[in-house]
């Protein structure tokens, strides 16, 4: 669950867009055995981006957009858990994202994404913690069935992210694919209501999402 505040500008006569994201998570950690070892909920990192589009042609629905996000090191975060909502580390994300209507009710949707990590000097194992930068690459086929509901699916690949500890390498390169179904709501008050559920279909040195849900709430003022 996350709170997000934005605002509509130009920048270099282009159309851009400034954010706030705080979000809100709940987490646990079960053993083998399906028992749960650990729960936390608390405010995770907030995020600061800022987005411009060089392409937003509105007559061929076709729009090209490049987001620069910074996430500062503010959510609540305890070495002594395995489960932590905020990372004890600064992140900069740098994303690229294309959209096109394919037909009068299908959008095709692609993003693609880099990040790098700081060091989490605060780790559990008393060492630093450092991580190779990541890469991302998500696709959504969007269905409008009118004008107040859209349904989407779609998948996700993550790569990279060799992390070190004291200076030593702990894993190989990782991959993560992940599959996501959504729906999107527009209420009588023009309000908008974003459901995504999503799950880990393969995994590889990293930990498992078996399922995720995300709800996104957007108010125009």
């Amino acid at each position: 669950l996350a709170v997000r505040g934005s605002y509509m500008t130009e920048l270099w006569g282009k159309t851009a867009n400034v954010m706030v994201v705080l979000p809100w998570v709940k987490s646990s950690l079960e053993l083998a055995n399906g028992v749960e070892y650990q729960q936390n909920s608390a405010i995770a990192d907030l995020r600061l981006g800022a987005t411009i589009w060089p392409i937003n042609d509105k007559i061929a629905e076709r729009y090209l957009g490049l987001t620069a996000t910074i996430i500062p090191p503010t959510g609540s975060y305890d070495k002594h858990r395995l489960l932590n909502a905020g990372e004890n580390r600064w992140r900069a994300l740098l994303t690229l994202g294309w959209q096109q209507t394919l037909a009068p009710k299908w959008v095709f949707e692609l993003s693609q994404e880099l990040a790098w990590y700081g060091d989490n000097t605060n780790h559990s194992s008393g060492l630093r913690y450092q991580q190779a930068p990541t890469y991302a690459a998500t696709s959504y086929l969007r269905y409008r069935a009118n004008a107040d509901w859209h349904f989407h699916f779609g998948g996700q690949v993550n790569r990279g992210g060799r992390i070190s500890l004291g200076g030593q390498s702990q894993t190989q390169t990782s991959f993560q694919d992940r599959v996501n179904l959504g729906v999107t709501w527009i209420d009588p008050l023009k309000q908008q209501w974003i459901l995504r559920v999503g799950r880990d279909v393969n995994n590889k040195n990293n930990s498992k999402t078996d399922h995720e849900i995300a709800l996104r709430f957007l108010k125009a003022f």
